[in-house]
């Protein structure tokens, strides 16, 4: 049918692979095409209700890809050595300290250690 040729043009048009790699699925009520994403990008949400019914259960882990990205941002914006790279190292390895992700938490820590941070 008509439909079912506009469905397989969209998919073909936007690829599958988008769909299975991040589906828009609600992460506090599970509908689907839930359009509002986090700041993290790791999670979606139906409306600001639905993301703040969720902050308890989502912030450990929004506060932990934040804070890598931030490294990485600051590694693109500056030298690789630059204390606000050992700064932003530092946090990162601290709160992955606290979440008990100890492998993590050793790869930051220690280049906080190499650029002179943590003494």
């Amino acid at each position: 049918s008509n439909s079912v040729k506009q469905s397989r043009g969209e998919r073909k048009g936007r690829g599958w692979s988008a769909y299975l790699v991040r589906p828009k699925i609600c992460g506090s009520c599970g509908a689907s095409e839930a359009a509002m994403r986090c700041q993290c990008k790791a999670v979606n949400y139906c409306n600001v209700g639905c993301q703040r019914a969720n902050w308890r259960q989502h912030k450990e882990v929004c506060s932990v890809v934040l804070l890598k990205e931030k490294v990485e941002k600051e590694r693109l914006r500056l030298r690789d050595d630059d204390v606000a790279v050992g700064m932003a190292s530092k946090k990162a390895g601290e709160v992955l300290l606290d979440h008990q992700d100890l492998d993590g938490a050793e790869e930051y820590l220690e280049e906080a250690l190499r650029i002179g941070v943590l003494v």
